[in-house]
């Protein structure tokens, strides 16, 4: 979808007014944002991310008097008629007037700071002008400079404007913005690298790569004649799948990687508690995302590339678990390296993290002292599993190393590219 696209589906959008614009720096996104703002036919007011404007209607100079614009000179209003004329103010703008004057009382204005001084700017742009004439309100980065209780004044105003037909575009690079505002997948625009079109994925269009997913993942229980509850994670009722997808597009974990060029996929949470302690493992370019075991890593490695996301993905080989499921899927894993067109990259450990840490009667001992008993390790282990492998390589700080060279060795890492 390029950019024109976008502008029809803002303008014509009948059931949505909020439009978030992601992806990683230098990408074009607020060139696009002007680019929308000069296109929208005189409709549009547009905040940058220092706080100030473009707006080319009912520019300035107006005050309120008794539900009523009045303009102080021709010049600012921008149509013919006679100077002071009182315009009456429509009820929505009254009622985004109301919100912005009740916001600005309840800032600390003692001290001034960036953020709260951006954020004053902005409430007094949208009193200062008439909100009558203004359909659509692109903000750039709204968040800059703004502390959490801020961007939930932001998330205020934007439902002020939205839930007064008022639509909204905004830029951003924040994912705490984005899970305050609860915006929906649907209105999530990304644009991936520079000149490329913004990626636009539909809940209906996820939801179906989910389901085209299990199927193929049941296809293999059935083949390899696997008991049925190995696949119970791709066989939640309608109702409950929907929940899950929906909690897991409006996380802040996945709003996170919309903004990075490459995902660090890992299976499990003691792989994240491990890996993480190395800087080495993970680069800075990196979004670690955990996928809550292997039974989701396809259909979450089949999202990320659909974003044109270069996944890295991390799995135990489980040898010796031929016949089951997650030894299976690794077939199936395989094969959608072909179909990611070069952005899936898999890594697969031939034994797991907690063989390789040594995890022995030894360390439960020390972790439970006189409490120990095989029923309370037994609990242990199945609890805090993750965190008993972190326990370990922070008592034995040269394990990171042993690590580092476990992972950059090709003898211990199956690569397929």
């Amino acid at each position: 979808m390029n950019t024109n696209e976008l502008l029809d589906v803002i303008k014509t959008s009948a059931d949505r007014h909020l439009f978030a614009i992601v992806g990683p720096n230098t990408v074009g996104k607020s060139h696009s944002l002007n680019f929308l703002h000069a296109q929208s036919n005189g409709e549009s007011l547009l905040i940058d991310e220092e706080g100030g404007y473009k707006c080319n209607i009912a520019r300035s100079k107006i005050k309120r008097v008794d539900n009523k614009y009045l303009y102080v000179d021709e010049l600012s209003k921008g149509k013919e008629g006679i100077e002071g004329e009182y315009i009456e103010i429509e009820p929505s703008s009254r009622h985004i007037i109301s919100v912005a004057e009740d916001c600005k009382r309840q800032l600390n204005i003692k001290f001034i700071s960036s953020g709260s001084k951006k954020l004053n700017n902005i409430l007094d742009i949208i009193l200062s002008l008439n909100l009558n004439y203004i359909k659509i309100f692109y903000f750039d980065e709204p968040e800059n400079f703004l502390d959490d209780q801020s961007i939930k004044v932001i998330q205020r105003l934007f439902d002020a404007l939205v839930n007064n037909n008022k639509t909204v575009v905004f830029v951003t690079h924040s994912p705490r913005l984005l899970e305050v505002l609860r915006i929906d997948i649907d209105s999530v625009y990304l644009l991936p690298r520079m000149y490329e079109d913004f990626i636009n994925l539909t809940f209906g269009q996820i939801k179906n790569i989910y389901q085209t997913t299990g199927d193929e993942i049941n296809e293999i229980r059935v083949t390899e004649r696997i008991g049925y509850g190995d696949a119970l994670e791709f066989s939640k009722p309608e109702k409950i799948e929907h929940l899950f997808l929906n909690r897991l597009l409006s996380s802040q974990e996945f709003y996170r990687s919309l903004f990075y060029n490459e995902i660090f996929l890992l299976e499990g949470l003691t792989e994240r508690c491990v890996l993480e302690e190395s800087p080495k493992l993970i680069q800075y370019t990196q979004n670690v995302f955990y996928c809550n075991g292997k039974y989701q890593a396809p259909f979450l490695i089949k999202l990320f590339v659909t974003f044109k996301k270069h996944v890295v993905g991390v799995f135990d080989r489980d040898d010796g678990k031929a016949g089951k499921l997650p030894y299976e899927i690794n077939s199936y894993l395989d094969s959608l390296v072909t179909l990611s067109n070069g952005l899936l990259t898999l890594k697969f450990i031939p034994f797991d993290l907690e063989s390789f840490l040594e995890i022995d009667d030894t360390l439960y001992r020390e972790i439970l002292g006189g409490d120990y008993s095989v029923k309370k390790k037994e609990q242990l282990a199945k609890r805090y599993k993750a965190y008993i492998g972190l326990f370990k390589i922070r008592k034995q700080p040269a394990l990171v190393s042993k690590l580092e060279s476990l992972f950059n060795a090709t003898s211990y890492i199956d690569w397929t590219i």
